[in-house]
């Protein structure tokens, strides 16, 4: 592997990395989480719900690779409900492709979530085995999740509402799309992803029609998190009512998201990216950055972007590295290939995995991108440094970005300036955002 190191550190010498100070952006803060079992039981305690589930039944929980924010307290739970009602919960991975189209790699994340046999007190059951229900309405075939459909009476999915990634709808990332694409398995994925981007807002409600038409979809645990990881929201739905309820909770999501507030960016800094951050490793909703260019915000400049690690949790899962311009010599050490260019080859988006410029540390990705921006001259370069697209309350600007933040009123300064520290090896010594308290 080639990297530029500190042998070449002088290609950068005209890029001096300005001071620091760290700010508190604030959104609107809407925090159920604490109040998870009893919304869950009190949701199953309603004549239509419990009527889906029946003594007996053997009941397929599906969950999906996403940090969704309380995943195991909500799918503990649940588990918790269907037995009271005296049928006979077991767990299922709902991802696609995710962890490399390997059963056991996709129980692995599970576990990475809490969520493993001994903590449920249930089966955890994986496989890549899908059945082939019918078609659509438009002759697009449709597969499910073998085990689901044989050895199961029916499925709660769980999933969080949210804005996508990668495309624009009434409906984009749920309930509906963990049905055609995450219990569709690799083949549902794939036959999915076949289709333009911009036609996913159709093509999604189309496949998951068809399963919720079979009677194999019993309900639906919808969750909304505010910028906070909080969750903001959580209901139980019925099939017949995903679409429409999924279109309400999804202004609802957006409204409550994080996101940068600074419009113009020289250089972003981002100290991990991971699939369970974001499908797509890094959200593009905060980046700007889209496999389709319709969906890019004229109004927002984020120039260039450096990438200093993989979270722990994605386990060396790197979809969206891509995006990057600079990245560093750990994440490519880390990085597991195999899973990264399957999900990117299923999900026809190659840009995604490209391996940028790479360099030794963070110290020399901070320069490079400085030196890739266009304001490379600037005496007072506009750098922003978050943890990941998840984590946007403390963030970190330099000094060329504090006159327009004070023009902010929901943002404000929680620290004095500061020079940047690393260590002997060039790398941060702490978290640039530091995590301070309110």
């Amino acid at each position: 592997m080639f990297c530029l190191g500190e042998n070449n550190s002088e290609f950068f010498d005209k890029c001096t990395i300005p001071s620091f100070i760290d700010v508190r952006q604030d959104f609107p803060r809407e925090d159920v989480t604490a109040e998870i079992p009893q919304l869950i039981a009190g949701g199953f305690k309603k004549e239509v719900v419990a009527g889906a589930i029946r003594r007996g039944m053997r009941i397929a929980v599906a969950v999906g690779s996403r940090g969704v924010a309380g995943i195991d307290i909500i799918v503990r739970e649940t588990v918790r409900q269907i037995e009271s009602l005296g049928a006979h919960p077991f767990i299922i991975p709902a991802m696609g492709t995710h962890g490399g189209c390997d059963p056991e790699k996709q129980k692995l994340i599970l576990a990475g979530m809490g969520i493993t046999e001994e903590s449920m007190q249930v089966e955890v059951a994986s496989s890549m085995d899908v059945v082939e229900l019918g078609t659509t309405d438009d002759g697009l075939p449709v597969f499910f999740d073998r085990i689901a459909f044989e050895k199961s009476d029916g499925v709660v999915v769980v999933n969080r509402i949210k804005p996508h990634t990668d495309f624009r709808g009434e409906t984009e990332s749920g309930l509906q799309k963990m049905i055609a694409v995450g219990l569709g398995n690799a083949a549902g994925a794939n036959q999915a992803h076949s289709f333009p981007l911009r036609e996913f807002g159709k093509i999604i409600p189309a496949i998951a029609k068809v399963a919720i038409s079979r009677g194999l979809i019993k309900l639906g645990i919808a969750v909304v998190e505010d910028a906070y990881k909080g969750v903001a929201h959580i209901e139980i739905v019925e099939p017949w009512n995903f679409y429409d309820r999924e279109k309400e909770l999804l202004v609802k999501a957006i409204s409550l998201m994080g996101r940068l507030l600074v419009d113009k960016v020289d250089l972003l800094v981002v100290r991990e990216l991971g699939k369970d951050v974001s499908g797509a490793g890094m959200d593009n909703n905060v980046i700007n950055r889209y496999i389709d260019s319709y969906m890019v915000d004229e109004t927002r400049n984020i120039n260039r972007i450096a990438v200093l690690d993989l979270t722990v949790k994605t386990n060396g899962h790197a979809p969206g590295i891509g995006y990057a311009d600079v990245v560093t010599r750990r994440i490519i050490e880390k990085m597991d290939y195999v899973s990264t260019y399957k999900n990117c080859i299923i999900g026809r988006a190659p840009m995604s995995c490209k391996i940028p410029i790479t360099v030794d540390n963070d110290r020399l990705a901070i320069q490079c991108g400085l030196q890739l921006s266009d304001s490379v001259s600037n005496n007072e370069p506009r750098i922003v440094i978050i943890k990941n697209t998840s984590e946007l309350q403390n963030i970190t600007v330099s000094a060329g970005v504090l006159g327009e933040i004070k023009q902010y009123p929901n943002i404000s300064t929680i620290s004095g300036f500061y020079n940047l520290e690393f260590d002997i090896n060039g790398n941060l010594c702490a978290p640039a955002c530091r995590q301070t308290p309110g």
